[in-house]
């Protein structure tokens, strides 16, 4: 009798916990999107949205996709890895002499979680050093693997002069999904301000390349307008619909 009533205790103390984490972290979210620290999607409602791609820069999948919206006269966020930069700086060149936005995404891929807080701020310096080498711009915006963030994260960025940018929509293209998923995951779901990731490296990108020649014309056509991190921020609250 006493061990149930122990396993009960245990039980009814860790879903109380549970229940303040998540109450936590949705006060955390609603301080951060206040603050500006991070930003999920912009509020405006005009009919204009972000796509962003991860993981870059590939030599393949990223010309791809500069191919693509340069075919359609669409501009996106590329949050870049350091170490894909120094393998392959031409395309991140490219990339930012077409009109791209450059933003900071690690400069290894490790899972920021797992390490301190100087750790964090090397992964960014890093990243920042080594784009701006290249383009000699430091990126205004930073991306953390998965998405992860904590109050160490979130510190680490302001104290670099980063803002963390996060996503409206996830079309799971990092899952291998298909084109017409993604597809369709972004039509049946698209609203103004949203902010969209996608990814241009880290794997096989054929079928986000495959999905954005049918997206991006698609989006087009029903008015939004496809633009930078940084264009769709200076939106922000405008309420005029065009």
């Amino acid at each position: 009798m006493k061990l149930a009533y122990l396993s009960k205790s245990v039980i009814m103390s860790i879903t109380v916990v549970i229940l303040l984490g998540f109450q936590h972290g949705q006060l955390n979210k609603e301080e951060y999107e206040k603050s500006g620290e991070i930003t999920w999607e912009v509020q405006t409602k005009k009919k204009v949205i972000a796509l962003t791609f991860d993981d870059g820069p590939n030599g393949t999948y990223t010309n791809q996709v500069l191919d693509v919206l340069k075919e359609n006269n669409a501009k996106a966020t590329f949050f870049v890895i350091g170490e894909n930069v120094k393998r392959d700086s031409r395309t991140l060149i490219r990339t930012h002499t077409e009109g791209h936005e450059i933003g900071n995404h690690t400069f290894t891929h490790t899972k920021l979680q797992n390490i301190d807080l100087i750790s964090v701020e090397k992964e960014i310096k890093q990243t920042d050093d080594i784009v701006m080498k290249y383009i000699a711009q430091k990126p205004l915006y930073f991306r953390p693997v998965g998405g992860y963030y904590n109050e160490e994260i979130v510190k680490a960025a302001v104290d670099t002069n980063h803002k963390i940018i996060l996503w409206s929509q996830d079309t799971r293209d990092w899952n291998h999904e298909s084109a017409d998923h993604i597809y369709k995951q972004v039509m049946d779901n698209i609203h103004p301000g949203d902010i969209i990731l996608l990814h241009d490296g880290g794997g096989d990108r054929t079928e986000t390349v495959q999905a954005i020649k049918r997206l991006i014309p698609a989006l087009k056509k029903k008015g939004y307008a496809l633009l930078t991190i940084s264009e769709l921020k200076n939106l922000a609250n405008d309420k005029s619909p065009s």
